[in-house]
């Protein structure tokens, strides 16, 4: 699934460039996305709050899909 949004979200990056061309694209490095990486766990806390139970069960099957595809290889 990752890899398919991967392919996607290249292919409308490319469409942005084409129809835009004036944007600028900024892609942080892994020290710079562990700078918002506290604060979204806040955010995951409120959005537990908010949507209780299955909120939490969902989350958490987000972040083992994703747990999951940084662990195969070949996925960056």
């Amino acid at each position: 699934m990752f890899r398919v949004q991967d392919q996607y979200d290249g292919k409308r990056l490319e469409v942005i460039a084409v129809e835009v061309p004036d944007i600028q694209v900024i892609e942080l490095s892994d020290e710079e996305r562990e700078v918002f990486r506290e604060p979204s766990m806040q955010a995951r806390g409120s959005f537990v709050e908010i949507t209780g139970e299955e909120g939490q069960a969902i989350l958490d099957a987000l972040v083992a899909e994703i747990d999951a595809s940084e662990q195969e290889p070949g996925t960056d």
